[in-house]
């Protein structure tokens, strides 16, 4: 409805001045005593036509049945499998050399103790260890990782060390691929790394004493590839957003009411673990500026929606959820129904929703899951003297010799809207010169409207308006631009449901009467 107002405007007051007296292209002589007829324009409109000028906020649906929806869309959350392994990096000492103090040694895994993971598949990463030996060492070493498994089996570093090559060794230039390697942790949490080194006389050789040192690393570029156990129970937090519904932009007073809006939350989920939506808080601020929570009885106060999610035999798959908010399950009529101007929320993830430590789930690094809110507002409702203003350019060079004007507007009308305009003349700093009717006139009016608010036929008003001279000159010397506010209602002064279809049309004809001096 705003999308039409708008363009009917700009035709009807742009055209005024945009027509010279002394062009004669269309002007009628209709007296001798030098009184033209000057055509301003016909303009026909359907919301079919218009649906390109109307604010970019908006999808817009034309259904089968010719109906217009409006849809606002936005993103409420997206999380990838960074969220869980960043923390996990988080901890791990990448990057950083740790010497191995003992033949069986234990390095705390550092996971987070919300999580419980059976095993990890890394995506890339290097393994490096190193040691020096002492002039005269001749030592056999053998370096095993036996909670590292690439290809089913640990990693195991078979080396013979003698000072003719050397007093370091290890494989700085050349780390241990992991890409593909399993990590399976100690039931308590650590990994733990063997050696065993003896000399030439079979004796054994104890590192990092003696000045003799061992140590391992793991790169930082170490990256997941799959992770399977027990993923915690932590919230995941999402960023505010909000969805601007740009339908009331020139509102100024009144009521419009959408008879059946609905708000449709999307989640998409190849998560292997279930997670569900909870909700900080999801309103709506109307064009009032009342603030209006969504509520529901069937979510509960936190609005909880369970995600759908793939199995340990679905990795790969992405499962979706819907849900829609509408009348019968929720408060959408109200908040959405009157004026909403901006949709706010703070949506956030809670997984494992049911606390069940028992439940194995899985994440790849190519898991995601990502929430959606979509508004429709559907263009079938009512309107009671809701109000718009807009302000048009307006020129009338070469209107000098005029001794009287009289403009002549006719509509005719297939929407079941009634309009009431006024249109001022307005000068520098908006300052009003005057006005083209005495009181808002009804210019478009609504035909009857049938059991399911369709309007049925058309509808002709037709006003004429007489300016004389001084008045003309007064708004033709200061007027540079046309303040117009619009008011209208549906069918019996908005008591009544209407939809508006996309080929519903309205014709104005708009012409000025002009008698020379």
């Amino acid at each position: 409805m705003r999308l039409f107002l708008l363009a009917v405007l700009a035709a009807l007051l742009t055209v005024v001045g945009c027509k010279n007296i002394d062009d004669l292209d269309g002007i009628e002589v209709v007296g001798a005593d030098g009184e033209f007829a000057i055509p301003l324009f016909t303009a026909d409109f359907t919301l079919q036509k218009l649906l390109d000028n109307f604010g970019e906020l908006a999808e817009i649906t034309i259904e089968p049945d010719g109906g217009i929806r409006l849809t606002y869309e936005g993103e409420v959350l997206r999380e990838t499998s960074e969220i869980i392994t960043a923390a996990i990096n988080d901890v791990l000492p990448l990057g950083v050399p740790v010497p191995i103090l003992d033949n069986e040694f234990e390095v705390p895994f550092s996971i987070p103790e919300e999580y419980e993971f059976d095993f990890i598949r890394l995506k890339s990463g290097g393994l490096i260890y190193a040691f020096n030996i002492l002039p005269g060492d001749d030592i056999d070493l053998t370096l095993t990782f036996p909670n590292i498994l690439k290809d089913g089996e640990p990693i195991v570093f078979n080396v013979s060390a003698e000072t003719s090559q050397g007093l370091q060794y290890g494989n700085l230039e050349m780390p241990e691929d992991l890409a593909g390697a399993v990590i399976n942790p100690e039931e308590d949490g650590t990994l733990r790394i063997l050696y065993t080194a003896t000399d030439a006389d079979g004796n054994d050789v104890q590192f990092n004493t003696d000045n003799r040192n061992l140590i391992f690393t793991i790169n930082e570029d170490l990256r997941f590839d799959y992770l399977e156990g027990y993923l915690g129970e932590e919230v995941f937090d999402s960023t505010p957003g909000e969805i601007v519904i740009d339908f009331f932009d020139d509102f100024i007073r009144g009521d419009v009411y959408f008879q059946d809006p609905t708000i449709t939350m999307t989640i998409e989920n190849s998560f292997g673990l279930p997670v569900a939506s909870t909700s900080e808080y999801f309103e709506v601020i109307t064009i009032n500026g009342d603030t209006l929570p969504l509520q529901s009885d069937e979510l509960g106060e936190d609005l909880r929606i369970n995600f759908a999610y793939p199995t340990l035999d679905e990795v790969g798959e992405t499962k979706t959820t819907t849900y829609i908010f509408n009348r019968d399950n929720s408060n959408i009529d109200e908040i959405l129904g009157s004026g909403p101007r901006i949709i706010r929320y703070d949506v956030d993830a809670l997984p494992n929703p049911n606390q069940d430590t028992d439940l194995r789930g899985f994440i790849s690094c190519e898991s995601e899951y990502a929430v959606k809110v979509k508004a429709d507002l559907p263009i079938f409702g009512t309107a009671n003297n809701f109000g718009a203003t807009d302000t048009f350019a307006l020129d009338f060079a070469g209107y000098d010799d005029v001794a009287s004007a009289e403009f002549k507007i006719v509509s005719e009308n297939e929407l079941p809207l009634d309009m009431t305009m006024q249109i001022y003349f307005a000068g520098e700093n908006n300052r009003v010169i005057d006005s083209l009717f005495t009181d808002a006139t009804t210019l478009i009016a609504s035909p009857a409207v049938d059991d399911d608010g369709i309007s049925v036929g058309s509808r002709e008003e037709e006003f004429l308006v007489p300016v004389d001279a001084d008045r003309f000159r007064a708004i033709a010397d200061e007027a540079n631009k046309v303040l117009v506010t619009t008011f209208f209602s549906t069918t019996d002064d908005g008591s009544i449901p209407v939809r508006v279809l996309a080929d519903q049309e309205v014709q104005i004809r708009m012409g000025m009467k002009l008698r020379r001096n």
